[in-house]
């Protein structure tokens, strides 16, 4: 991965729910094994942000709502950032497993991302990030 302003920022109780779930499709058997391998590579990579009360507002992290736009094509895509189990993208709701999740979680408004998408490398721009219930 390759963003290209600040080191991704995980709160401590997303970083400890992900390692659960990372664990529990790391399996060979598992179809969601390199999509595990991948965001476990970000997790070791992060700061890790013990309170709530000390995340920024505007970093990227499980159930935030999100606008990207794709740089190449000026696409907008909106969405919520999601456990698995909760996916729907139907209703919105992307896996933290899908490769957008995997490259943008950790990451803040602003910033521009770059990753190897399945149908190739693409860059998103982080144009909005909202997270409810957080203090600030």
């Amino acid at each position: 991965m390759d963003a290209q302003i600040n080191k991704l920022i995980l709160l401590k109780s997303d970083y400890d729910l992900l390692l659960k779930y990372i664990y529990s499709r790391m399996s060979p058997m598992s179809g969601e094994s390199k999509h595990a391998e991948q965001l476990y590579d970000e997790l070791n990579n992060a700061e890790i942000i013990e309170k709530e009360d000390r995340f920024p507002a505007d970093v990227i992290r499980l159930n935030s709502n999100i606008e990207v736009i794709e740089e190449d094509t000026g696409r907008r895509i909106h969405f919520r950032l999601v456990l698995p189990t909760q996916a729907n993208l139907s209703k919105g709701k992307l896996s933290v497993f899908a490769p957008l999740g995997i490259a943008l979680i950790g990451y803040r408004k602003g910033q521009h991302v770059a990753w190897e998408m399945p149908a190739g490398k693409k860059v998103f721009y982080i144009a909005d990030v909202t997270n409810e219930g957080l203090l600030v």
